[in-house]
């Protein structure tokens, strides 16, 4: 049985935050992997749901939109479209632009 020691640590890893919007994938089970608190029967029908943290509990999970807590494991951070393309071109150009500087003053 996993402590909640290693749930924190994944929680802490998983790098979601309060705003993200993220989807509910799957149900968890009753400290499941060191979480402190259990699944609820009102919580099934949110699987493939999306909705957005609202605060952040460490042991207990995520508050998605004030309505309970959810571990970190069951949680995927949806990212738009736009956002992830918008993204790409500009990591590339400040790495090419830092390779260049880097040359020069060498």
């Amino acid at each position: 049985m996993a402590s909640e020691k290693s749930y924190l640590k994944g929680h802490k890893a998983s790098g979601l935050k309060v705003g993200d919007k993220v989807k509910i994938v799957r149900k968890a089970k009753d400290f499941e992997k060191g979480w402190s608190t259990v699944w609820i029967g009102s919580m099934d029908g949110t699987v493939n749901t999306m909705g957005t943290i609202t605060s952040d509990d460490r042991e207990y999970g995520f508050m998605i939109d004030k309505n309970a807590y959810y571990p970190y494991f069951v949680l995927e951070k949806v990212v738009s479209k736009k956002a992830a393309k918008s993204t790409k071109p500009t990591t590339k150009k400040k790495v090419t632009k830092k390779v260049i500087k880097i040359i020069i003053i060498r």
